[in-house]
């Protein structure tokens, strides 16, 4: 028999406290606006004596400092009902919430705000104790096409774009995921006590110094609304999968986009069917990546000396010339597109700083070994969630999803502890923005070595094997 609690508390912060975190373009100004508040919602689940939580924070991603934040703060609501290892964090990557972890070119993570979003998520998790009711699963599953686009554009000369719209004939993309996961756990009576949303889209839509949960927040409200019971949002595979409207300023084509998402999802709530099985359980674990070969001292030295003269104006020199494709890759343009001056000179020098770090580790002989990714498999009847503490990439996401002929394989993102993007093997051949440089903006010294996605895939397998 499972029981099932939710509870939610607003974790925006107060206009101009904070930065914004997702986009370096902003310049660490910090928030003058809210275009919509952010919250955590948290669902408790009991089977026989056994509490467990799944939370979904409306944030970029959730670090290391915060989730020990949280966990403490659990620790000190719950007391010996809370365990670490039944409670999975998540966060819906919106790109316009303040920093929660750690990355190049932002400010320090704000002491006073990790500590409110710790009471609040304690606060959360009680009221999902105290509301804990018997309940059965409803599942229903539906294509929502045409509102998203994969990232990943190789072009003729192969080249990488991230563009919609490249500039240049497309040879190829990647694959796209369109399902929309809509779970809704109801009482005897046949009452909504809650429901999770997934949905494979980045939270890239508006870039403005305003507060936002972006397009997951919206899908959030929206199914809370429609089915008058809190909602949790769950990313899917959406590391290389971006809205077909980006960097907007949350108005009228923001508004445009989540009515013609709600449209072709007319219907969903209607189709719900009970899941069989009252199987429950949940498996975490966590899998050391390798890097590839990490970068000497004097490499180091040298590709910091490029930057900064890059920095310091020089964009033509054949001497920069190696350098000039990242950098015109992080400030946004085109493959082959002009630099703009003042952008590149800004992300020259963030990718000065990226380096400097690198090279204090190792002159300090501090290791440079890849923290543990964490993965976990939470079962549900016949579906199960497949957490990754990575963004996962649309065809990493099909390989989960084949994972099992009799279940419904869920891939979700973001979960804690966030360490960056997860790129599969073919993707580190083509190269790009998620394969190339992204490792960076996440503090790596390197990327991971071949072979990262296929352990990880075998991971979250071993732990679906036990439930």
């Amino acid at each position: 028999m499972v029981y099932i609690g939710a509870g939610s508390a607003d974790i925006t912060p107060e206009v101009g406290l904070t930065t914004l975190s997702g986009f370096t373009v902003r310049n660490n100004r910090p928030t003058s606006g809210i275009h919509s508040r952010l919250t955590v919602q948290v669902l408790a689940f009991k089977v026989g004596e056994e509490f467990s939580l799944l939370f979904s924070y409306e944030l970029m991603g959730i670090g290391s400092a915060l989730e020990e934040i949280i966990f403490q703060a659990l620790e000190a609501e719950l007391g010996e009902a809370f365990d670490r290892s039944r409670c999975v964090l998540t966060a819906t990557h919106t790109h316009s919430a303040p920093p929660a972890v750690n990355f190049a070119g932002q400010e320090d993570l704000n002491a006073s705000y990790l500590a409110r979003v710790g009471r609040q998520s304690a606060d959360a998790a009680r009221q999902a104790v105290d509301q804990l009711t018997e309940c059965s699963l409803w599942m229903a599953q539906m294509e929502v096409p045409g509102l998203t686009y994969n990232r990943r554009s190789v072009l003729a000369d192969g080249r990488v774009s991230i563009k919609l719209d490249p500039g240049e004939p497309v040879i190829e993309r990647g694959p796209l995921d369109v399902m929309l996961t809509l779970l809704v756990w109801r009482n005897s009576a046949g009452e909504n006590l809650a429901a999770v949303a997934h949905y494979p889209v980045h939270g890239v839509s508006v870039l403005t110094q305003s507060i936002s949960g972006d397009i997951p927040g919206a899908i959030q409200r929206g199914y809370q609304e429609r089915l008058r019971a809190p909602c949790l949002f769950l990313q899917g595979a959406t590391g290389d999968i971006n809205p077909i409207i980006t960097r907007t300023d949350g108005g009228e084509k923001f508004t445009a986009w989540m009515n013609e998402f709600f449209a072709k999802a007319e219907g969903l709530e209607g189709q719900l069917q009970p899941v069989p099985d009252e199987t429950f359980g949940l498996q975490q674990s966590e899998v050391v990546l390798d890097y590839t070969q990490l970068p000497s001292a004097a490499f180091l030295e040298n590709r910091i000396r490029l930057f900064q003269k890059v920095a310091d104006g020089d964009f033509t020199s054949n001497e920069v010339g190696e350098i000039i494709p990242a950098i015109r890759e992080l400030s946004g343009k085109n493959p082959g597109e002009p630099i703009e001056p003042v952008s590149a000179k800004q992300t020259a020098k963030l990718l000065a700083d990226c380096d400097q770090s690198v090279l204090g580790k190792i002159k300090a002989k501090e290791s440079l070994a890849a923290p543990p990714l964490k993965v976990a498999c939470w079962r549900m009847g016949t579906v199960v969630f497949a957490f990754a503490s990575v963004e996962v990439f649309a065809i990493t996401g099909q390989r989960i999803r084949a994972l099992s002929e009799s279940l419904t394989m869920l891939p979700v993102s973001f979960s804690s502890r966030m360490m960056g993007y997860l790129p599969d093997d073919d993707a580190m051949d083509k190269g790009g923005y998620e394969a190339d440089y992204s490792w960076r903006l996440y503090l790596h010294p390197a990327p991971f070595a071949k072979g990262a996605e296929e352990r990880v895939i075998q991971e979250i397998e071993s732990n679906l094997k036990p439930l």
